[in-house]
Formats: C-alpha cells, sequence, structure tokens
C-alpha cells in the first residue's frame, strides 16, 4: 500500500513537472521576525500560492516546527494544488532561526500546556540530540497560554495586515509536542482554529488531567465548530498509541455540538516516518 502511494507522488509529481516547465507555478516564500511579549524570537515563514492575487482572499493553514517541517509541508501542498486536488492556500510555518537545541527548547516551551510534573510521571525526561540530550523540566515547559497569545495578538495581525485572507478559514498542523499544542487548543473555550491536522499527539504529558476536564467542560457548552483529523503510527510508542486512543473513544463516547473528527492509524510507520503520508492525508481531508 505504502508502495503504490509512494508510486502515485513521483508520477504526480513528474507529470506536474512537465506542465509547470510551461505554466511557471512558483509558490513565493517571504520570511517574518515576529517578538512575543516574553521576548522570545521567532521566525514566521509565509509561502503564498503560485498566481497569488491580492485581489482575492484565502484560506491559511498555519503549521509548526517550521525548523524542520517546512520543506515537506511545502512540498505536499505543493503537489496536491498541481494536481487540482485542494483549494489555493497561504502557508504559515511558525518556528525559531536556531540550532537544534534550541528548537527543542522553543517547542518545549511553547507548546505544553502545563509545567512537567515528575511527581505525576514518574520519572525524568528528557530529548535525544546529536550532542547530547535536553533535560525537560518543570522551569523550561508549560508555557503554551503565552504561545496562543503570541500567535492570536501578534501572527494574526501580521498576516492579515500583510496578506489577503480568509479570517474564519484558518487550519492548524502539529505533530507530537505540537500536536498536544492543538488538542488543547481544538476544545478551548474559543478555539483558534477553524480545522486541526494532529499528528501523533504527545497526549502522554502529565497523563492529560486537564485536558479530560477541558473536555467535560466542552461536552456542556455546545459551542465548539471544528474539524478534527488526528493520526498516529502503528509503530509508535503505547505513549502515543494508548493516549491517542483513549481520546479517540472519548469522542466517540462523548458527542461534542459542533465537532466532525476523523481518525487513522497508518501501517508500519513510527513517529516520524508517519508525517509525509498523514500531512498529505490531513491537507486533502480539510482543502479538498
Amino acid at each position: 500500500m505504502k508502495t503504490i502511494f509512494f508510486t502515485s507522488l513521483i508520477i504526480v509529481f513528474f507529470n506536474n513537472l512537465l506542465f509547470c516547465q510551461t505554466n511557471n507555478f512558483k509558490s513565493e516564500t517571504i520570511t517574518h521576525q515576529l517578538v512575543s511579549e516574553e521576548k522570545n524570537e521567532y521566525q514566521i515563514l509565509i509561502t503564498l500560492p503560485p498566481h497569488y492575487d491580492a485581489s482575492k482572499s484565502y484560506a491559511t493553514l498555519y503549521y509548526l516546527d517550521a525548523w524542520w517541517l517546512e520543506d515537506i509541508v511545502k512540498g505536499t501542498y505543493n503537489l496536491l494544488h498541481r494536481s487540482k486536488t485542494v483549494e489555493e492556500i497561504i502557508l504559515v510555518g511558525i518556528s525559531i532561526d536556531g540550532n537544534e537545541l534550541e528548537f527543542n527548547q522553543q517547542r518545549t516551551r511553547d507548546y505544553t500546556p502545563q509545567p512537567y510534573d515528575k511527581d505525576v510521571m514518574k520519572f525524568p525526561m528528557s530529548i535525544p540530540l546529536e550532542s547530547g540530550n535536553f533535560q525537560i523540566t518543570d522551569e523550561n515547559s508549560g508555557k503554551s497560554a503565552a504561545f496562543i497569545t503570541f500567535i492570536k495578538d501578534k501572527v494574526f495581525p501580521e498576516i492579515s495586515k500583510n496578506y489577503s485572507i480568509k479570517k474564519e478559514h484558518k487550519a492548524f498542523i502539529g505533530h507530537s509536542f505540537g500536536g498536544l499544542f492543538g488538542i488543547y487548543m481544538a476544545f478551548d473555550d474559543v478555539a483558534l482554529f477553524d480545522n486541526y491536522i494532529i499528528i501523533s499527539p504527545a497526549l502522554w504529558w502529565n497523563k492529560s488531567q486537564e485536558l479530560y476536564d477541558k473536555l467535560a467542560t466542552a461536552s456542556q457548552e455546545d459551542k465548539r465548530e471544528v474539524n478534527l483529523f488526528i493520526c498516529y503510527g502503528e509503530l509508535e510508542g503505547k505513549s502515543i498509541t494508548n493516549t491517542t486512543n483513549r481520546l479517540v473513544e472519548y469522542l466517540k463516547n462523548n458527542e461534542l455540538e459542533g465537532l466532525n473528527y476523523h481518525f487513522k492509524s497508518y501501517e508500519e510507520e513510527d513517529h516520524v516516518s508517519v508525517l509525509p503520508e498523514s500531512i498529505y492525508d490531513g491537507i486533502e481531508y480539510v482543502y479538498k
């Protein structure tokens, strides 16, 4: 199945490469530098659709971890767009311009909803790097509320000021810690996005104790209008698969007004290899 999928991608790519030689399909990417109220610096990458026309209005797709996902998100969208599968959209990548350690420090700080609770988790947590390990503590994590404010008060106004967008048509991609961040946002009192592509969410974080309190509130408020694409690779650890299955089972048994969700597991894929196919399917799910 995977061989057929990637063979199809190659065929589409080369067919459209020949087509583009005479039609000048080219996406332009512009870089913006923004600083949060906490003085954290971010790099915002805006990729315009081919033949961008400021007299039109475009839906937007915001994706985290542009530090390493920029190429795959842009490439996947270009394939889908050139094959006439999805509508024209503006891509907005959010990350930093730094090294591997700084990248992991940023995403751990910004995407986690509470400080790491070693008493709840029962073990110390670290991320392996090429040059050692990054130790996660309660001091360098749990700042997602400030990051949400940064997106709402800094990123959104910057995009709407400079580009022609549909303010009500915003989608989000988050992977791992980014998926954790997206899940909490999707069920927040005021959801920032209409559509969420959630890949391998790290719902093991502090055992998701606050998430299910939030879901119980969401069940009573009847004001959720979101579409949720959620997935993982079947070769991922149980910390990802079991906690995601628990969430999907909760959504199945507790109908939330206005919520549409689709769950998919990918055979023979792990925490990283799941990305190409899931990003493709997620974008197609939202924008087809």
